[in-house]
């Protein structure tokens, strides 16, 4: 198992002088369960793992919005997506489904963001638990997470 995932996302902003505030809440595991105990009015972004036939990927995304997997074959030329188990979960990031961060180079895993997120001056996401989340500036995050930018997403409604 990997060390305290919590720990070391928190170690990783103070280390590059990101401004983020902490928020303590009851836990959650879907976006709707998150959009009940809503916090702030920051954008709030889910993390999903999936998979494909070459290799994983983390998928970043706003909590009202969901996949498209069509976009996603697309985009990585691949003819299967699919979200992983609660076990490939656990194994690749090292927390629970609904405690994903979107920081894939902690886990070795490579991140696109939804194009609709850079959209929001503020961001707020799950750090490797289900009851805390971290609130930042869009700029601060993009400032030092690595990833890509993508359109990945439909409504929810769609």
């Amino acid at each position: 198992m990997k060390k305290d995932i919590f720990t070391e996302i928190l170690l990783f902003f103070d280390s590059k002088d990101v401004s983020y505030k902490l928020h303590k809440h009851k836990p959650v595991i879907t976006s709707r369960e998150a959009e009940e105990v809503k916090l702030t009015d920051a954008l709030g972004v889910k993390s999903l793992l999936f998979k494909t036939e070459k290799s994983k990927i983390l998928l970043v995304l706003p909590g009202s919005k969901k996949v498209s997997s069509k976009k996603v074959r697309a985009l990585l030329k691949v003819k299967d997506v699919r979200m992983v188990s609660a076990e490939e979960v656990l194994s690749t990031m090292g927390c629970e489904v609904g405690g994903c961060y979107p920081l894939g180079f902690i886990c070795g895993v490579n991140m696109i963001v939804d194009e609709s997120v850079q959209e929001s001056d503020w961001i707020i996401f799950n750090i490797g638990r289900r009851d805390m989340s971290v609130e930042m500036s869009w700029e601060d995050f993009e400032r030092t997470v690595p990833f890509e930018i993508a359109d990945l997403t439909q409504s929810l409604s769609g």
